[in-house]
Formats: structure tokens, sequence, C-alpha cells
């Protein structure tokens, strides 16, 4: 079944389930923009209205966390997620997910080409995860301090296995997550060239 390989049109409607024990979600993409539908309510971002929007991938061994934001010029988000526990299968809700965000996609082409995809997490979720990150790491690096000050080396040496792996989980989520770097920017129209080309 092809995913990416059909065209932006005036209205299109995706229904699928943000997670395994969610309601369904509807999104409907048209001229206007777009809107979400849950649970008898409806959120709608016109795409005059729109000032950026992010998709963002967070992987753990629970699966893959999926999020298309939009961020509006009053400063209201809409939030388009998807939390997929097992991303080798493809499953209805992961096939309608990507139509629907190529479907964006080509809606940001046609009605707001000065736009740019942002990739990554938002700032907030940065400095989150980052101070995790950091936290751990500079915990691991002060048992072993307070360890070698005390002369605790038969214990730190026992301990080094759980130390070692803080210091590779706190240095690593620090790492990909900090929030100083430049922020990574994806014209729209040449990744939807690409998603296409991956179906073809």
């Amino acid at each position: 079944m092809k995913v990416w390989g059909f065209l932006f049109s005036m209205t299109q409607s995706f229904r699928y389930k943000p997670a395994l024990l969610a309601s369904h979600h509807t999104i409907i993409v048209s001229d206007a923009g777009i809107t979400r539908e849950k649970d008898g309510a409806s959120d709608t971002a016109a795409w005059q209205d729109i000032s950026s929007i992010r998709y963002s991938v967070i992987r753990t061994h629970l699966g893959e966390s999926h999020a298309i934001e939009f961020v509006l010029k009053n400063g209201r988000k809409l939030s388009i997620n998807r939390n997929d526990l097992d991303e080798r299968f493809d499953d209805e809700n992961d096939v309608a997910y990507r139509q629907m965000f190529l479907a964006v996609l080509e809606g940001l082409v046609a009605h707001r080409p000065d736009l740019q995809l942002d990739l990554g997490q938002n700032k907030t979720v940065q400095w989150i995860l980052f101070s995790i990150g950091l936290v751990c790491l500079l915990f691991a690096v002060a048992i072993v301090v307070l360890a070698l000050l005390d002369g605790k080396n038969a214990r730190l040496q026992a301990a080094i296995v759980p130390i070692g792996l803080m210091l590779v989980f706190g240095g690593g989520v620090a790492w990909n997550f900090h929030p100083f770097r430049a922020p990574i920017q994806l014209d729209p129209s040449l990744l939807v060239t690409k998603l296409k080309a991956l179906d073809a």
C-alpha cells in the first residue's frame, strides 16, 4: 500500500488512535487549515494563523513518540501526537498518521510556502530533558568524587557498572537534548519529494 504517494486535495480526513488505549482522533486538512476532532470537541489552526510548525520523535525501549506541533500567532498551540509501541510493524493508525503528516506538508507548500519545518523538541522539552541528563551525570560524578575522598575504593569498584551506566545515560541525554544548538529546519517541499520517493 502506498502511504506517501497522493496529492494534496481541498479536503482530506484522517482517523487514527494516538495511543493504544486512546479514543480515535480525526484530523481534517483543507484549504482553510488543520482541524483536530476528538471526544466531541474540535480545535482548528488556520494556515494564515500559523507562525511555526515542529515535528519531533522520541525513541525509547517502549517505542516511538511522534508529535506535530503548530504554534499560532496568538501563542496558542495545536499538537497532533502518535505513540507507536512497535515501530517495526505498521498498523492502520501508523498509516493514517503518516498520510496526515504528508497532507499537512503539502498544505504548507500550497498555502504557507514561507514556513520552514522545525525538527526536534521545542525549547521547553529540551531544557527538561537536558536538566535530567545533567543531574544524572553530576550525581554519578559526585558519587565517584566522594568515594575517592573517603577512600572507599572497594565500594567504588563494586559500583563501577551502575555508575558507568549513569554517566553514559546522563551524558547522552544532556548532549542529545541540549538547548544551545541551532534549530534544524527543512523545506516542506523537499521533504514531500523525499517522502514520496520512499514509496515510489
